[in-house]
């Protein structure tokens, strides 16, 4: 999630401050967006210390004052080499709370990293847009659904799975079809908000089978057993 940044923090650049637009599974988000900037922080000695956040369930931290002492604190140097600045669900804040931000986003200074979130581009104003680098982040929500598969993951998922164990055990299975089930398996699990432990599993697993050769068969048949 975090290269693009990792690599500028590298080569001692400023940073333009960053967007992660994600899809409608909060949750699952922001545990590896923590996980993963708590990661990239350790690997450049900066600790929780210098992190900052106005965090999303925090109906406090979406007013104009609370959002003006949190960017007051960029005007201080930081501890160590850089400090983190996260606004989660930037586009809860009002206008003018935005507004408030412009200046710090305009010019964060070498030593401040700014972070923005949203689940969307459509609250947040131009004039914030047009200052921050958008990256991406949508992935359960973009897999289409194979229907043959979405029938039996949900018979499966009520205590019948018979038809998918036959399916898939007794017969020779192409590459493409391992990975039409497991996406429409993660798809299935992602909408039914059931099996959270295996979303992000199921998510590497795929893209091991399409990027480095994973052995598509062993993984299918492992999340069949698991259902």
């Amino acid at each position: 999630m975090f290269q693009k940044l990792r690599e500028q923090i590298i080569k001692g650049e400023q940073i333009t401050p960053f967007l992660f637009v994600y899809n409608d599974v909060s949750e699952l988000f922001y545990e590896r967006f923590w996980r993963e900037l708590m990661t990239l922080c350790a690997e450049f000695w900066v600790d929780t210390y210098s992190v900052y956040s106005l965090l999303r369930d925090n109906p406090e931290s979406h007013k104009i004052a609370s959002v003006k002492e949190f960017i007051h604190k960029g005007d201080e140097s930081p501890r160590q080499a850089f400090q983190v600045f996260v606004f989660e669900d930037f586009g809860r804040l009002t206008p003018q709370s935005q507004n408030a931000c412009l200046k710090f986003i305009e010019e964060p200074g070498k030593s401040n990293i700014i972070i923005l979130t949203a689940p969307s581009l459509q609250a947040i104003l131009d004039t914030i847009l047009s200052r921050v680098q958008v990256e991406y982040s949508w992935v359960y929500k973009t897999y289409e659904k194979n229907m043959f598969f979405l029938n039996h993951i949900e018979e499966a998922l009520m205590g019948d799975k018979k038809i998918l164990v036959r399916y898939f055990f007794s017969q020779k299975i192409e590459k493409q079809e391992y990975l039409d089930f497991l996406k429409t398996l993660l798809y299935t699990l992602v909408e039914k908000w059931t099996h959270l432990h295996l979303h992000e599993k199921l998510h590497d697993d795929i893209q091991g089978i399409e990027s480095n050769n994973f052995i598509a068969r062993s993984i299918v048949d492992r999340y069949i057993l698991e259902l």
